[in-house]
């Protein structure tokens, strides 16, 4: 629609009917009122006319603040918009015209006077619906303009526009007004008119924001001048290239900050954690910046008291959305930003009165409107360029509180704009270095005793400088110099008495010394995958530092700010309060070290908790320190500081002097001096058209070195240098995997350098014009396994849990694990000497979750053992790494709980659906199994193919237990113990088979008198005497205590089966009165018993994991029995047993009368005794 416009046709109207009327009524009924009338048609024809000549340019789009509207074309020189809609709410929204393809911009257009709203000397407020008539800027017309839309100046916002360049060639030819009758009404002053001139007697009339005052009238003063243009918003100019603007609108305060700062720096501002002094602790920033890409961002934190420090798991100076103890929000809107001239522009807008449940929790302040002053802090500093977060400051307020009253009236600018600089590149540069002349800190050489301390990291000039990396605002002073570089030498001890801070539970104050080959070091703050460093000192085996010690911190005074831009290293220092240092109750860490053979010749000593706090330790062999191999701090500013200049080569005594370093962009270094008796070293290749570097002076005896070549290519030598991560053996030295990788590849090894990460694997660096081919051989060694034995011994790949991108783990040890067919695979570190053991545990199938754990029997599979269950949350997007107690067969009972005291857990699942979790757990937890560390310990492992949901798991697929041996690394498979096996194979037989067809026995057989109750009476007594057996055996020898159920409902069923045969003693006449009394209690007894015993057969099947053959057996055999049952009682076979009964004993009667009294009699009595021993 913007692009498109159409020219209204004009039809027949209502002007032009009463104009024929007029014309007719003036012929027909007299001439003055025909005339009167015509004369009406022919004023509303004009106005139609003009309306039907309008042209449709498009609609607003909706961008912001509900703008809206039909823009029309009404003449060369007046745009109308109808049915306009806008809230009002912009602080600083015109209608804005200019050129261009896109939309409005400061550089591209201007405001635009409308008659209608007094030329803008008020802001447009709210419209709804209503016409505007929009007069172009003096001068030009629509063949000057290609776009028309609705600015905010002040956060350079587009609220909604059109462009029509490409349809200039119809609007061109649009007329222009007519400027006798209808002339230009705004002309000099589009943001303010002229004050009118005071009547006599009477004072002059103020002029409108940007007009003069009016003339005063006889007897009266000159009005007052008009106010300026930008009275939008507040200013303050806090710093010489910080300024802070605002204005609040309504429940919203917007906000635009304007530095004149690094690329890589951040603006912050917000309310002090104070309102009546500007104070950081509790402080709620904003932390603007623009990004590498050039967008811009405008992010919430929050500076918890007591705890500025990096931002890390949630704590130190993080965003509110990223802060850990709740769920915060970030309540800043990022409105627009740019970088430009190397000023950064960035605007936003935040709720006055912040989130009221932030609010409540203490991580947002409100902005007081209520016309007092607050209390703010603002600050400028680097953004870490791995995280996005704020680092620590490198400016800020010196020394002083900084108010303001957010709603004064009128609005007061006291800012001067930044001037801009068009030769600044805005884009970003990889060898870009910040020009500051750093601080000259004499190295430490020949010394043993270092006291350590934390302290300012000296601004600009200090660590950020020295280093060339982002300063956290903190960095480490050994015996009174910011991070010197330290020589040490081989099998020297030296010891460091460390006061880094030791409160573990703020990391503020938490600041362990260690020593290690990252020239960064926070070892806390690196997952497991990404520690690749090799730690030298300072950590223990499990992880944990060993050197922190009380705090001494030493601080910058009032005096330090003039003398950190302009003084020396020792002028600065003088001005420091470092007093912390002799105050003999601040207790330090002590740390002692002897660099050895192995020990690289470049290492750091650095912070555990923090990046970039620390700096180089150069490392010599015994009686060889050379001090050339400091680093000389050069000033960046100067043009003669080379980047990239190559290094100067060492002469050993009586040796070579060392080859120059490969140039960058810069010149060759120049070769190192030769030791007496022997050849200087040859200079450095250059870098490109670099010239080459001088050879180094002959030592006594030997000849100079020669001159290096002029580089002509990308800088460097010929050779390649490429480096291998080699996985390797428990136990395997430097030397022993250089001489290994050597041989494999058939080179001196002269060739190979390397170095050991700490972490189970060895950096191989391999040079020559050779190196990448034998990088490549190299790795195929050691994935085809088909290197030489020596080679063999050296590399270990069979313990390297691997994630689906490559990285991983290297363990001491591992076992194959096969869960009913399944692989997996258990890895391992035993850390006896601090007491914990490192674990991962993989499955080579697709799996929902996985499970790994210990219990206390290896013969009870796993009801009461404590598991680790490794899984991905979908609904959080991570994956997640659980203790949980398996307290019964039923997910409920699988609860989270932290028995085992886990720590260190990773894990993923891969995208082919298989899992790899790691983690670490003390090898004796207070509430959980001991690992053993001799001898076998009892494990169960599982899956299961479904995600849980809602933190609940569903039955495994499938499971295995059985033993592991964590010092040989052998498994024993699980089976269930000869005395379960029994149990439950006799209470099967018993309960399950032989008592159920003894009752049916007894039911169904009685026609068949007496061999129905000796069958019974022998089935049960036999079942009877198993079932005993079998009970005997699982509480004894099994104690199951964890099984209620089944414990519970074996219980009962034994006692109702020893009760049946004892009530035979108390069974009453045949023809006593309690007789069928005791039938109704006997016969229920019976059928009560089996039906539990029954139920719990199946419950022992769902214990012991059956195979669902055993269910499918079973079942069958109890279906069956069912259904003969129900036929027997349809074919009426109880009533048939009575009659065959009944006719019996009739018989018997008959022979006894027939046959003689006293036979008959004794026969009746002997069945009858017979019918009592056998009930």
């Amino acid at each position: 629609p913007s692009q498109n416009h159409t020219q209204t046709e004009a039809p027949v109207t209502a002007g032009t009917r009463t104009y024929c009327v007029g014309v007719w009524l003036s012929t027909m009924m007299g001439r003055q009122r025909g005339f009167l009338l015509a004369a009406v048609g022919l004023m509303l024809l004009a106005v139609e006319s003009a309306c039907a000549a309008r042209i449709l340019l498009g609609r607003l789009p909706t961008l912001a603040h509900q703008v809206s509207g039909d823009v029309y074309l009404e003449d060369a020189e007046t745009i109308v918009v109808e049915n306009f809609h806008y809230d009002g709410a912009g602080p600083g929204a015109w209608f804005f015209v200019g050129t261009g393809a896109g939309g409005p911009t400061v550089a591209t257009g201007q405001i635009a006077p409308s008659p209608d709203a007094g030329c803008l000397a008020e802001r447009p407020g709210r419209y709804d619906g209503e016409t505007v008539r929009v007069e172009l800027p003096e001068g030009k017309t629509i063949a000057d303009i290609d776009y028309f839309g609705v600015y905010c100046i002040p956060f350079r916002a587009n609220f909604g526009h059109i462009n029509f360049r490409l349809s200039h060639g119809t609007l061109d030819e649009t007329p222009s007004r007519d400027t006798a009758t209808s002339p230009f009404v705004c002309r000099a002053n589009p943001n303010g008119g002229d004050g009118g001139d005071g009547g006599d007697g009477g004072d002059g009339g103020d002029g409108g924001d940007g007009g003069d005052g009016g003339d005063g009238g006889d007897g009266g003063d000159s009005g007052d001048g008009g106010g300026s243009a930008d009275q939008v918003f507040n200013c303050e100019n806090v710093h010489s290239r910080y300024n802070i603007h605002w204005s609040v609108f309504g429940d919203e305060i917007m906000v635009m900050l304007e530095g004149k700062i690094e690329r890589s720096q951040f603006m912050a501002f917000g309310v002090s954690g104070s309102d009546a002094f500007t104070n950081m602790d509790g402080g709620d920033p904003t932390i603007a910046y623009i990004r590498d890409d050039g967008t811009a961002s405008a992010m919430d934190y929050h500076l918890r008291s007591g705890q500025r420090q990096q931002c890390t798991n949630g704590v130190g100076v993080c965003p509110d959305d990223a802060t850990a103890g709740g769920t915060y929000s970030d309540g800043v809107s990022l409105v627009t930003g740019e970088r430009d001239g190397g000023v950064t522009t960035v605007s936003f807008q935040r709720p006055v009165a912040g989130n009221a449940d932030d609010v409540a929790a203490g991580v947002d302040r409100p902005f007081l409107v209520d016309g007092s002053e607050q209390a703010f802090i603002w600050s400028i500093g680097p953004i870490n360029p791995e995280t996005g977060y704020a680092q620590f400051h490198d400016v800020a307020y010196p020394f002083q509180n900084f108010k303001a009253n957010w709603t004064r009236s009128p609005p007061i600018n006291n800012c001067t704009p930044l001037e801009k600089d068009p030769s600044v590149d805005d884009m970003p540069s990889d060898d870009e270095v910040a020009c500051h002349e750093p601080f000259v800190v004499p190295p430490i050489a020949n010394v043993t005793d270092f006291t350590v301390s934390i302290g300012t990291s000296a601004g600009e000039r200090g660590y950020k400088s020295i280093t060339g990396r982002a300063a956290w605002g903190i960095a480490w002073y050994i015996n009174d110099r910011l991070i010197p570089e330290i020589a040490v030498e081989r099998g020297v001890r030296y010891t460091f008495r460390v006061r880094g801070g030791n409160d573990t539970a703020n990391l503020a104050k938490y600041h362990p010394l260690y020593i290690t080959d990252d020239p960064q070091g926070g070892y806390f703050q690196r997952t497991s995958a990404d520690r690749t460093e090799r730690v030298i000192a300072g950590v223990s085996a499990g992880g944990d530092p060993l050197a922190a010690g009380e705090l001494c911190e030493f601080q910058e005074t009032p005096a330090s700010v003039e003398a950190k831009e302009t003084g020396s290293w020792d002028e600065y220092f003088a001005t420091v309060d470092h007093s912390c240092e002799t105050d003999p109750s601040i207790e330090p860490a002590v740390l002692e070290w002897t660099p050895d053979e192995d020990t690289p010749d470049l290492v750091y000593y650095q912070c555990f908790t923090h990046r970039n706090l620390g700096w180089k330790i150069h490392v010599f062999d015994q009686g060889a320190v050379d001090t050339s191999r400091f680093t000389t701090p050069c000033n960046t500013c100067d043009d003669e500081c080379p980047q990239g200049g190559g290094g100067d080569g060492d002469g050993g005594d009586g040796g070579d002097g060392g080859d120059g370093g490969d140039g960058g962009d810069g010149d060759g270094g120049d070769g190192g001096d030769g030791g007496d008796g022997g050849d200087g070293g040859d200079g450095g290749d250059g870098g490109d058209s670099g010239d080459g570097g001088d050879g180094g002076d002959g030592g006594d005896g030997g000849d100079s070195g020669d001159g290096g070549n002029d580089g002509a290519g990308a800088g460097g030598n010929d050779d390649d240098t490429v480096t291998v991560r080699l996985v390797v053996a428990a136990g395997t030295t430097t030397a022993q995997a250089r001489t290994a990788a050597a041989s494999e590849l058939g080179v001196s090894e002269d060739l190979v350098q390397v170095v050991d990460n700490g972490d189970g694997t060895f950096a191989v660096t391999l040079s020559g014009s050779s190196a990448s081919s034998l990088a490549a051989q190299l790795e195929q060694a050691v994935s085809d396994r088909k290197a030489s034995v020596g080679f063999a011994s050296a590399v270990a790949t069979e313990c390297f849990a691997a994630m689906s991108d490559g990285a991983g783990v290297q363990f001491e040890k591992c076992s194959a694990l096969s869960i009913e067919g399944v692989s997996a695979r258990v890895f391992w570190t035993m850390r006896e000497s601090v007491g914990v053991i490192d674990m991962a545990v993989s499955i080579d199938a697709a799996a929902g979750w996985l499970g790994f754990g210990f219990s206390e029997d290896s013969s009870l599979p796993m009801v009461g053992s404590d598991a680790v269950i490794g899984y991905h949350d979908a609904g959080a997007g991570a994956f997640r790494v659980e203790d949980r107690h398996l307290g019964a067969k039923s997910s409920g009972a699988v609860v989270v709980d932290d028995n085992q005291e886990l720590s260190r857990t990773s894990g993923e699942r891969g995208a082919d659906g298989h899992i790899t979790m790691m983690f670490r757990r003390p090898l004796k937890p207070a509430g959980s199994f001991e690992v053993l560390v001799d001898g076998a310990t009892p494990i169960v492992y599982s899956y299961g193919t479904i995600a849980p949901s809602g933190g609940r798991f569903g039955k495994h697929a499938k499971r295995a237990f059985g033993r592991l041996n964590f010092a040989t690394g052998a498994v024993e498979e699980g089976e269930l113990s000869k005395w379960r096996e029994a149990h439950g194979a006799m209470m099967t037989v018993a309960w399950g088979v032989m008592i159920p067809i003894g009752i049916r026995f007894a039911a169904f057989l009685r026609h068949k008198d007496p061999l129905w109750f000796n069958l019974h009476r022998g089935i049960q007594i036999a079942a009877l005497a198993l079932a005993i057996f079998a009970w005997i055996i699982g509480l004894a020898q099994i104690g199951s205590h964890t099984e209620k159920t089944h414990m519970g409902l074996g219980n009962t069923v034994m006692a109702l089966g020893v009760l049946q045969p004892l009530n035979a003693l108390i069974r009453p006449s045949k023809d006593g009165k309690h007789r069928k009394l005791w039938e109704f209690v006997h016969h229920w007894c019976g059928r009560i018993a089996e039906g539990l015993a029954v139920a719990n057969i199946f419950v022992g099947l769902n214990i012991i994991d059956a195979p669902v053959g055993y269910y499918i057996a079973y079942g069958t055999f109890v279906g069956l029995l069912f259904l003969v049952t129900i036929g027997l009682y349809l074919a009426g076979y109880p009533k048939q047993c009575d009659q065959g009964k009944a006719q019996r004993v009739g018989s018997a009667d008959s022979t006894e009368s027939g046959g003689g009294s006293a036979r008959g009699s004794g026969n009746h009595e002997m069945v009858e005794r017979g019918q009592s021993t056998q009930v």
